[in-house]
């Protein structure tokens, strides 16, 4: 029987973690830290029509007025 679909992106984020312990679950798939003004991480992007993700990183601003809108303005995403 193959594995729960949400057991294996809990491990994914663990071994994630574990490998870049500086970074923090912010929410599924989104592991972030706070640095100076800006919030750098990964976010892991699962890949349509696949099982498979892709790790992208994220430099968010920290100077807009609300949180949304800084999570909305991606300073650098590759």
């Amino acid at each position: 029987m193959s594995e729960n679909i949400k057991e294996i992106k809990k491990r994914i984020n663990e071994a994630w973690l574990n490998s870049v312990p500086q970074l923090s679950a912010f929410a599924p798939n989104k592991l972030y830290r706070v640095v100076g003004c800006s919030i750098i991480g990964v976010e892991l992007i699962n890949l349509p029509h696949s099982k498979e993700y892709r790790p992208h990183f994220v430099c968010y601003p920290l100077w807009q007025d609300d949180v949304k809108k800084e999570l909305d303005s991606k300073a650098v995403r590759n």
